[in-house]
């Protein structure tokens, strides 16, 4: 039978029901809609692990990557940024399937994230007070929500 490894001293107690703590290394994580994906990048460059939740397995590494900040509900589409460049890409190959440049009406703190179904982004507009819905098979077709 498993036994989890024992917590540092320091540490605060475990909630109830879990059976230890998680603490990949590097720069935080993102965890997709349905909880099943978790990504993160690692302490050094541009490395991004993509894991399975259930089972703790790696999925999928990639060494160098951009900026990721976003998962799809279901996990097989990844967004991120590098300046004022959007990608999308698949975590299961980490084949870039659109890049494209923010659009102007789009504010430039890149908080996006996917709309429903993994075909659009949602971004905040530049005034901050409205959200921007950007099409991801015609990135230049930008829509403002209220």
């Amino acid at each position: 039978e498993w036994t989890p490894p024992p917590l540092p001293s320091d540490e605060p107690p475990l909630p109830p029901g879990a059976v230890m703590r998680f603490r990949p290394p590097g720069r935080g994580g993102i965890l997709s809609g349905d909880g099943r994906v978790f990504a993160h990048r690692g302490n050094e460059g541009r490395a991004v692990t993509i894991l399975d939740v259930k089972t703790g397995r790696v999925r999928r590494e990639f060494p160098e990557f951009p900026g990721i900040s976003h998962l799809s509900f279901d996990g097989r589409l990844a967004a991120g940024s590098a300046g004022d460049l959007i990608l999308i890409w698949r975590t299961s190959d980490g084949v870039v399937l659109s890049e494209f440049h923010r659009p102007p009406q789009v504010d430039n703190q890149f908080m996006f994230g996917f709309g429903p179904g993994g075909h659009t982004l949602l971004a905040p507009a530049t005034d901050r007070t409205h959200v921007c819905k950007i099409d991801l098979a015609s990135p230049e077709n930008v829509e403002r929500l209220k």
